[in-house]
C-alpha cells in the first residue's frame, strides 16, 4: 500500500506533463500519461522493496552458516557501494566541467 501511495502522488514531472498536455489541447492524454507515470513509480518502488526484503532474508540465512564469509561480504558490499557513489560523483563532476569548457565559459 505504501508503494501504491508513493506512485499516486503527483510529482513535478507529472505536473509538467499535465501543463504541456493542456497547452496543446490534449488534456486527457496528459491525465493518462500521469497515471502511467504513477504506475511506473509504484512498480519500481514495489520491486526495490521486494528485492530488499528477500535479499535480507537470503543474507540472514547465509550469515547463520558462516559468519567469517558474511563479514567479508558485508565489508565488500559497503566498500563497493561507496566506490560506486564516489565514481558516479566524479563522473558527473568531470562531465559538468567538460560542458562548461565546451560552452566557452
Amino acid at each position: 500500500m505504501l508503494s501504491l501511495a508513493v506512485g499516486l502522488r503527483p510529482c513535478s514531472g507529472a505536473i509538467l506533463v499535465l501543463l504541456f498536455a493542456q497547452s496543446i489541447g490534449l488534456y486527457w492524454a496528459g491525465v493518462v500519461s500521469t497515471f502511467v507515470m504513477g504506475l511506473g513509480t509504484f512498480a519500481t518502488v514495489a520491486l526495490v522493496a521486494t528485492l530488499a526484503v528477500y535479499s535480507k532474508q537470503l543474507a540472514t540465512r547465509y550469515a547463520a552458516q558462516d559468519s567469517r564469509w558474511m563479514s567479508w561480504l558485508n565489508f565488500s558490499l559497503r566498500f563497493g557501494g561507496g566506490a560506486v557513489i564516489v565514481l558516479a560523483g566524479l563522473g558527473l563532476a568531470l562531465a559538468s566541467y567538460q560542458g562548461i569548457s565546451d560552452a566557452g565559459f
